[in-house]
């Protein structure tokens, strides 16, 4: 019973073909079903133009009609939508036309084109036409027919999904072959390339090598080591300069309160306590503030000063007389002469600028290469 039953496998014919004369072949052996295809579609192109025909007189029937006696506002807005709806017609109308070919491509793309502007053409409608139905009856006749001529349409796209997708294969397979053909072609040209990438390669990997060994001579330079004391030179300058300033602030802190209290609402005066490094730097502005000191002295026991306020300012005023404000200033100001020398100098040290413009050197070669890796892969 099962050997009785069991389906013999279908035998499939094995044909061996160069890609050149798959095209051929293909053409050839479907012939026929083309043909076939083709003489169908033809019909079908006749039954659309027939229906066609049947609309377009429909339609010019249509644009006699007259809006009937009905309520004023449904007779307006029927009016108006007739208009609109006749110069949408129109226009579909217009751009109807029949392919040349009935070739599978030609005949899906119309029949998928056609089917979309119909159905734009009815979305873009619908309220209107309801409303020109409730006005008037006689729009049966126009809608029967745009009916009939969108099922001659899909009729059309039907039969191409059924009969044609043995078309649509060859075509994709003719298309496959000419590619393939066209990628033989660029064979030897591509080898040619590739080669000529390599060599590429090889010159930018030696370039490369290059360049590194020249960073790490620089790197190992005397001009590289002197650099580097000189930036570590201005770092410890820069720390003591912090130093100083941080001395400057502390030694004003002893009149701050006093200040305040002695000289409120005095702008000027107040200027050396907010902001004493930069105020201070000035020698004018020095000799200003130790003028103010010895006035604030003169007018401590009457300045209504708490006991701590008063000792406190006491302590700072014998400070600044006894010359601890001047030399801090002093070596505030040699300390920023040393630091703006240090920087010339490090500026126009050259080295930093052959490092960098190497390091730039290496990230482009870099970026060529793997670019050029990328190209042969």
């Amino acid at each position: 019973m099962f050997r009785f039953f069991k389906k013999e496998p279908e035998k499939i014919e094995k044909k061996e073909l160069k890609i050149e004369e798959i095209e051929e072949w293909l053409r050839s052996e479907n012939k026929e079903h083309i043909e076939e295809l083709e003489k169908n579609v033809k019909e079908l192109y006749s039954e659309i133009e027939e229906s066609f025909s049947e609309l377009k007189k429909t339609f010019n029937e249509f644009k006699t009609l007259e809006i009937p006696d009905v309520y004023e506002r449904l007779k307006k807005a029927a009016q108006t939508n007739k208009s609109v709806l006749e110069k949408n017609i129109e226009s579909f109308l217009t751009t109807f036309s029949i392919p040349n070919s009935p070739d599978y491509r030609t005949a899906s793309e119309f029949s998928s084109n056609l089917l979309k502007k119909i159905a734009d053409l009815g979305k873009r409608n619908r309220k209107g036409f309801l409303i020109l139905t409730e006005a008037m009856r006689d729009t049966k006749k126009l809608t029967k027919d745009l009916g009939s001529f969108e099922s001659r349409v899909i009729e059309l796209q039907k039969f191409l999904n059924d009969k044609g997708k043995r078309v649509m294969e060859c075509e994709e397979i003719i298309e496959i072959s000419r590619e393939l053909q066209s990628d033989i072609k660029k064979v030897p040209e591509l080898k040619r390339e590739k080669e000529n990438l390599k060599s590429a390669l090889s010159f930018q990997e030696d370039k490369l090598k290059k360049l590194k060994r020249e960073l790490g001579e620089i790197e190992k330079s005397k001009e590289m080591s002197k650099l580097k004391d000189m930036k570590k030179k201005l770092k410890d300058l820069e720390l003591k300069k912090k130093q100083i300033e941080d001395r400057i602030i502390h030694e004003i802190s002893y009149f701050e309160k006093a200040f305040k209290k002695v000289y409120h609402g005095e702008d000027s005066k107040m200027k050396f306590i907010e902001s004493p490094v930069e105020t201070l730097s000035n020698s004018e502005n020095f000799k200003k503030f130790k003028g103010f000191v010895k006035n604030l002295k003169d007018s401590l026991p009457k300045a209504g000063l708490s006991e701590k306020v008063r000792a406190k300012a006491l302590t700072g005023i014998e400070r600044v007389e006894s010359g601890v404000l001047d030399w801090a200033l002093k070596e505030h100001k040699e300390i920023l002469n040393k630091i703006s020398n240090t920087e010339k100098k490090i500026s126009k040290s050259s080295v930093m600028e052959t490092k960098k413009k190497t390091e730039e050197e290496i990230e482009t070669w870099a970026q060529l290469m793997e670019n050029t890796r990328k190209r042969i892969e």
